[in-house]
């Protein structure tokens, strides 16, 4: 095999398992060595054959040497890797949208779909949020309800989208849409500071089920103490005075009960 260069011959040699006192060496100098054609491909068939899978790191790292990143079989590899290492992998998953956007959105959606870690979900809504399309968008907004509570202590919030784009998609949803949606803002805390004007607004919405949706959010917002203060008060005594539906008026009226507790010791 021609590798031209001791280093990347002893580091080879470690992959292959003939020299384990090596294995301690940091596998990122194989990258900066490893740029022949044949290296590549014994890689890639030990891959195939079903390497350990902490070797799994040294496959990686050597995707992003000089020449892997140009090569068709690049996004293979990864692929191969995120199913070896179930499914979740962040890192993996990043390289595979820096690579290829459109083969990687798939995947990334597949995750959003059916993940029950809120860690991953967190990441990878992050991901997701980059493509900037409203119909991926609302898949993420539908599965915040889905993640267990029980797990979302472990991340700061649920769903990494950034608070801009939050807001411009509940400024034009309603109903179902924005009750998905909602759940998410409650979860995004840069979203909440700048989002108040537009929810008291959505508060006036002819639709039903998106006054009863702000409603709940409000209820949860001020028992988060997000807004206990007079303007939050305020404006919901106002929604009150006018509002008709029983569901939307019920969670009010409890809400400005717990508000004016609030208020009084605060």
């Amino acid at each position: 095999m021609e590798i031209g260069n001791p280093l990347a011959e002893n580091l080879i040699e470690a992959f292959k398992g003939h020299n384990p006192a090596l294995d301690h060496l940091p596998i990122s100098v194989a990258g900066k060595y490893s740029n022949s054609a044949k290296t590549k491909e014994y890689l890639l068939s030990r891959l195939r054959e079903g390497e350990r899978p902490e070797q799994d790191a040294v496959l990686h790292t050597l995707a992003w040497s000089n020449f892997w990143p140009k090569d068709p079989d690049f996004f293979s590899v990864l692929e191969y890797l995120l199913s070896r290492r179930g499914g979740e992998d962040t890192f993996v998953l990043y390289d595979l949208l820096v690579i290829d956007r459109d083969r990687a959105q798939p995947i990334l959606m597949k995750i959003v779909d059916t993940t029950k870690s809120a860690v991953v979900f967190y990441k990878v809504s992050g991901m997701v949020a980059s493509f900037k399309r409203t119909d991926l968008l609302e898949r993420l907004f539908r599965r915040v309800r889905e993640i267990p509570l029980e797990s979302r202590s472990s991340v700061p919030g649920l769903c990494n989208v950034p608070p801009e784009t939050v807001l411009d998609y509940i400024r034009g949803a309603e109903g179902e849409k924005l009750a998905f949606a909602l759940d998410a803002f409650t979860e995004t805390h840069a979203a909440i500071r700048d989002g108040y004007p537009l929810l008291v607004a959505k508060l006036s919405s002819k639709d039903v089920v998106s006054r009863r949706a702000v409603a709940h959010c409000m209820s949860v917002l001020a028992r988060q103490g997000t807004w206990t203060n007079h303007q939050a008060f305020s404006d919901l005594k106002d929604f009150v005075s006018r509002e008709t539906d029983e569901s939307a008026l019920k969670e009010a009226q409890e809400t400005i009960r717990y508000l004016e507790v609030q208020l009084r010791y605060r």
